[in-house]
């Protein structure tokens, strides 16, 4: 996050990048908040046994994703492959699923026989924070599939974008889809009345890291000259609503009592 053109340099090929991939890169790494977060929470339950729950096998599913993911943004960059980029980004991310997969099937396998995961969650809110979480939920799955967006679609972001962009863009879709599927469980967590155990504070508190950053990193976008992000109502609402996601999820984190 703080040397995102050193780092650039450092995994992609001479003169590929462009004015815009800084930021998305930092927004990229704003992602990896909840990844902690998510992983922290697993960690937490691993243990204390508590892996079977349908709260973490959601989770463990979701890592599965994200990392495969990551895979399908690096098959799509084809033309930014190159020996240092080759040897960190997709190797890491097959060594992440090959973790959470042996993890994955290991919970869910009881007396030699393979059972399916539990991912079984009520859709209907019961009350209101179940609500909010439900739409914060939609945001970022909504998030996760504008990043496919081709490059001619309208955009928050002004600039010039290359494979490099696009490959820094379908770097944020796992890391949505994953923040996803936390709001989805602190959802499920407000309907149950669960909001104030740690793994549910853990995941409001990766939740709001992820907005607050992302929130920073758009307002320089916004401010910078040339600016890189729209100067208009959607540019303006987008941070507000990033704002508002973290404000929400840091006074769920702060008041939400067992």
């Amino acid at each position: 996050l703080g040397f995102p053109d050193l780092l650039l340099h450092l995994l992609l090929p001479e003169g590929s990048t462009t004015a815009l991939d800084p930021t998305f890169l930092r927004i990229a790494g704003a992602t990896l908040i909840i990844s902690a977060a998510a992983e922290g929470c697993l960690q937490d339950a691993a243990a204390n046994n508590r892996l079977s729950s349908a709260t973490y096998q959601r989770l463990m599913v979701a890592c599965v994703v994200k990392s495969t993911g990551f895979l399908l943004a690096f098959a799509l960059a084809q033309p930014l492959w190159c020996p240092q980029l080759v040897l960190t980004y997709p190797t890491s991310a097959a060594a992440s699923i090959l973790l959470s997969l042996s993890v994955l099937i290991q919970t869910n396998s009881k007396g030699g026989q393979q059972t399916i995961p539990n991912l079984s969650v009520v859709l209907a809110p019961k009350n209101v924070t179940s609500a909010a979480y439900g739409l914060i939920c939609l945001v970022y799955l909504g998030t996760a599939a504008i990043c496919y967006a081709p490059p001619s679609a309208p955009s928050l972001f002004v600039g010039q974008v290359e494979a490099s962009t696009q490959l820094l863009q379908h770097t944020w879709a796992p890391g949505f889809l994953l923040a996803a599927v936390a709001a989805l469980n602190l959802k499920d967590a407000a309907d149950r009345g669960r909001l104030g155990a740690s793994t549910f504070k853990r995941l409001n508190l990766g939740l709001a890291g992820v907005e607050l950053v992302y929130s920073a990193v758009f307002a320089g976008a916004l401010l910078a000259e040339p600016a890189v992000a729209v100067r208009d109502a959607g540019g303006l609402s987008n941070l507000v609503a990033s704002v508002g996601i973290a404000c929400f999820c840091l006074y769920q984190w702060q008041t939400a009592k067992k």
